[in-house]
């Protein structure tokens, strides 16, 4: 029967040693980058405004926010937006739409399906289109010059490279309808702070 010597047996409990100690090491940076992965946010602040004239006067729309991005290594990446968006007729004549309808629009791009979700306000009509990955609120107001929404939206999404935002309103004013839009976009950033601090 072979035995091991004891310089080889000495050998083999330091290269174990070594092997659990790369290993252990191997795990804390993965946490920590874990950690730092999961805490790192991308803010940004978009204001944005469309206008249409119309009757000698003119309407537009517009939202005022922020967005925030954070990716997650193990988990969905998450969008959220806050905010208010605001439509408003400025003429005077009629004083009143008969009817304004205000859309939120908010959208990502990336890999993975999408989910979308409104913190505020609660009970609110949202239309998703599951391909394009956006989601839109909308919010109607009858017999009124503006309509004004203040709002927290978010979205879930497996590795996000994209999102975007956008405001339109609809105005009617007897059988004519006036739409006017604005829109933002974020294109370049994500992609390069997706994994790094």
């Amino acid at each position: 029967m072979k035995t091991i010597s004891t310089k080889k047996r000495s050998n083999l409990i330091i290269a174990m040693f070594l092997f659990i100690a790369i290993a252990l090491c191997s795990l804390s940076v993965m946490l920590n980058n874990t950690k730092t992965a999961s805490a790192l946010t991308e803010n940004m602040t978009w204001k944005q405004r469309g206008d249409k004239s119309y009757q000698n006067s003119y309407v537009y729309v517009k939202f005022d926010g922020t967005v925030s991005y954070t990716p997650y290594i193990f988990s969905d990446d998450r969008a959220y937006w806050n905010g208010e968006s605001y439509a408003y007729w400025a003429g005077t004549s009629p004083w009143n739409a008969d009817s304004i309808t205000l859309n939120d629009t908010i959208w990502v791009s990336g890999i993975g399906s999408a989910s979308f979700s409104a913190g505020y306000p609660s009970g609110v009509a949202v239309s998703v289109t599951t391909g394009s990955k956006e989601a839109t609120y909308s919010y109607t107001v009858s017999n009124s010059y503006d309509k004004k929404c203040k709002y927290s939206y978010s979205s879930r999404i497996g590795f996000c490279t994209y999102v975007g935002q956008k405001a339109s309103a609809t105005f009617k004013f007897g059988s004519e309808t006036v739409v006017v839009d604005s829109e933002a976009n974020q294109t370049s950033e994500f992609k390069s702070t997706h994994w790094f601090s």
